[in-house]
This record gives structure tokens, sequence and C-alpha cells, in this order.
């Protein structure tokens, strides 16, 4: 099987299962956010959200140093397996510990702190989880549909528990249901695929540690910049601000499946494919960069347009205010699509240390602008912050591809910005309508593209073989 039909494949299947789990997401968030309230649908996620800064330290980057390892070592992957099992078990335990020390700490309600001090338990139970990365070196990504499971009974547990009045501390068990369910599936599937050597290795321990350390610089800055937002909204403005914002932010994170999982695929493929041929790894990288810059600035200019239609839609018109931080975080979703296909080549060219200095950079800004901003103008304030992060990012991570691939290239960029741009000012003046936002812009906005050469010979080659199912490999050495 051709690259292109490979990751065709993988892709497809995790486009379709994420899919599928986005509609599961949207009826629980729709529920939960009618049914909670505001104020309590803040707090809800606010335990999420200061969980999260503890639970980043239970991987801190190394699960892409060891997927990338254990693809190019296939006769050492179980033993890696382990050795990472290993690792990231003592740091959630360490992790965990933190977080019940801080909590006599901060100054949130005692409801509050009971439900993080609950949510806790999560790490602990899914402690098997790093078998997932057994899908990704193996590129069986059919096993996806794990999540599919997982998330329905999820769903249904939190629907049920809404349909009897239950309280958000019911809500908070069954996210630690889902995670026991899926420490268990990965390990009962993934073990099929490699199974761990038990072996201690302290040098497999030293080297994933000394080769991730510049990736948990960098997570700990992204976590930083992605989520210290809601912390500091929750300090200046109230829950009910957090409720507002957090609205926004997870219909925004849903776009994140198709760069995350466009990196899922191409990470382990490009990781051996540089090795062999530079040339295909090129190649392979400004389309995929291409791509999701096309994909990015599509999608922005449609939901933008249709911000306040979609938040009536799942949350319904209490929660309309959410409609202006929700802009600006949906640009700063689309600047990710390129950004998170930017940090995966960075990573897979051993470039983490400039990808930390690039976090650390960024991070300084959130947290400088957030504080200033937040103050000023509320949640916008930290919308604005989160878009001004993700587009210094960009320049920063293009200059960093630019110096090892200076065949790396940026010109379809212009063309997709100036389509966005025309198609954009033509749904304004027709009164954004729905006809003229799903016929006529996309028409108009792959028009221009194509007017300005933003596909080539290699897109068409790509077209035959996906759609017209020719059976000629695309990337030839």
């Amino acid at each position: 099987m051709s690259v292109s039909r490979l990751v065709a494949k993988n892709f497809l299947i995790l486009l379709i299962t994420r899919g599928i789990v986005i509609c599961i997401s949207l009826i629980v968030i729709s529920k939960t956010s009618h049914y909670l309230g505001v104020e309590k649908f803040g707090e809800y996620n606010l335990v999420f959200t200061y969980l999260a800064f503890f639970t980043l330290f239970t991987d801190l980057g190394m699960s892409t140093i060891v997927i990338r390892e254990m693809s190019a070592n296939r006769e050492k992957a179980g033993v890696i397996l382990f050795n990472y099992i290993l690792i990231r078990t003592i740091l959630i335990a360490i992790s965990i510990s933190s977080l019940l020390l801080s909590i006599p700490f901060i100054s949130y309600p005692d409801s509050t702190k009971k439900l993080i001090m609950l949510a806790s338990l999560g790490p602990i139970l899914g402690i098997l989880t790093p078998y997932e990365t057994a899908f990704h070196v193996s590129l069986k990504f059919k096993y996806s549909i794990i999540t599919i499971l997982i998330r329905i009974l999820s769903a249904s547990l939190i629907l049920l528990l809404i349909f009897f009045g239950a309280a958000v501390k019911e809500l908070v068990i069954v996210s630690l249901i889902e995670n026991i369910t899926n420490s268990i599936l990965a390990f009962y599937f993934g073990k099929r695929l490699i199974k761990a050597v038990f072996n201690v290795d302290f040098s497999i321990c030293r080297f994933i540690i000394k080769n991730s350390w510049p990736l948990a610089i960098s997570t700990i800055t992204l976590m930083i910049y992605l989520r210290l937002d809601q912390l500091l909204i929750a300090h200046f403005s109230g829950n009910i601000a957090v409720g507002y914002y957090t609205a926004s932010f997870k219909l925004t994170e849903q776009l994140n499946l198709i760069p995350v999982y466009t990196a899922m695929v191409l990470f382990p493929l490009l990781s051996q494919i540089r090795g062999d041929s530079l040339d295909r790894f090129i190649r392979i990288s400004n389309l995929s960069f291409k791509y999701m810059a096309m994909l990015g600035i599509l999608l922005g200019v449609i939901l933008s347009t249709l911000s306040a239609t979609l938040i009536i839609l799942i949350y319904g018109k209490e929660f309309l205010p959410a409609q202006s931080p929700f802009k600006w975080l949906l640009w700063a979703q689309m600047l990710r699509f390129p950004n998170i296909i930017l940090g995966m080549l960075i990573n897979i060219m051993n470039r983490q240390k400039i990808g930390m200095l690039n976090g650390i950079f960024c991070a300084i800004i959130s947290i400088g602008m957030n504080i200033y901003l937040i103050p000023l103008f509320g949640m916008t304030g930290a919308a604005i912050t989160s878009f001004l992060s993700e587009l210094t990012m960009f320049f920063l991570a293009v200059r960093v591809v630019k110096q090892d691939l200076t065949d790396f290239t940026l010109s379809p960029l212009f063309g997709f910005l100036a389509a966005g741009i025309s198609g954009w000012l033509v749904i304004s003046s027709m009164g954004n309508r729905l006809s003229v936002i799903f016929i006529l812009f996309p028409l108009i906005y792959f028009g221009i593209v194509m007017l300005l050469k933003g596909f080539d010979r290699e897109d068409y080659r790509i077209f035959k073989e996906f759609v017209m199912l020719k059976r000629k490999a695309v990337y030839v050495s």
C-alpha cells in the first residue's frame, strides 16, 4: 500500500470515529450546560481544568518520544513500552500527591475542592492507557472504535444522571468510569499488537527522560497559554464568566481532531521516511501543512459567521454572551491546524529544545497579556490572548522548520488567505445566508485557490489515487 493510501485510510478511520465522538460530546455538552446553568457549568469545567495542570506531569511529552522510538526500533518496542509505563506510574503518584497537597491553599469553595479531589482518581484509574501507543506504532487505528464505545457509555450515563436530577459529583464520577474503562480496553487490545516486556532498563528510562524533557517543558508552557486563562477568569470574574468562556472553548476544541489526528497518522510514518528519503519527507510535510492551512481558513470563515447560531443551538440563548470569546478562540484554533503539523515536524527533526524555547516565550506572552487584558475585557481578553499566542507560535515554528527544511514552502498560504477574505466579503454583503455560506462560499474559496495555483500536480495525483481509486503510488523513491 502506498504512503498516501495508508495515510488516507488511517486518517479517515480516525476522522469518522472522532466525528462520531464529537457528535456524542456535543449532545452531552448541550444537555449538561442546560441542566447545570452557566455558574454550575463553569464550576464543573473548572474542576477538570485545575486537574489538567497536574495530570500534564504524568506524561511530559514522553509519549511522542516513545512512539518515535518504538516506530524506528520495532524489535525493542516491548521493552520501551514497559519502561514508559513504569516512568508514567511514578509520575502519576507524584502528580496526584502534589494536587492533594495544593488543595488547602486554593481559594475555591469547599464543594469545588471536594470535586477536584474526587476527579484526581482519574489518572490512577487510567494507569494502563499507555498501551494506546501500540495502535500508533502498528498503524492499527481501527482500534479507535474503542473511543466510540467508551464515549457512548459515558454519554449514556451522564444523560441518565441528568434525567434523574443528579448533582455535579455524580457527573464527575462518570469521568472516573470512563478512565478505568479506557485503561482496561487499551490494555486488552494494545497487548495484542505489542506486548510489554517486563525488563527494567535504566538506560531506556534515561533515554526517554533525556529526550523528552524539552517536550515536557513545551507541554507545560502549552498548558499555561491554553488553560491558565480559565483559572484567571475564575479569579477575576467568577464562575459565571468561566461558564461562558468554557462554553466557547468546548466548541472550538472539538475541531482539534483534524490536525491532531493528521499528526497522529503522519508522525510514525514520517519518522521512518525521514531516514530513508528526505525528498519524500519534505513533499509529505509540505502537503500536510498546506492542507491543514487550507482547511483551517475555510472552517474559520464558515464557523465564525455562524457563531451566534451555533451557541444558541448547542447551549441556548442564556449562553449568547459567549459569542465574543468564541470568535477569537475559533481563530486561535484555526491557527493550531498548521501549528500542530509544524510542531510534529520539529519533534521528528529532533529539535525539541528549540520547540521548548518557543513554548516558553509564548507562555510568558500569554501570562502577561492575560493578567493585563482579563481585568480590562474579561473573558474576551483571554480569548484575544489565545489568538495572539497561537499567531506568535506560528511564526516561531515556521522559523525552526525552515532552518532544517529549506524546501518547506509557505506560498500556498497566501492564496488561502486571499480566498478566505474574498469569500468572507461575499458572505457579509449577502446577509450571512446559509445557502451562501455552505454553497457559494466553498465555490468561491476553492475557485480562487485554483486560480492562484494553490493546487499542483502532486495534489491532482493524490486526488486520482484517493478518489478515483487508482493504484499507482503517489510517492515514489
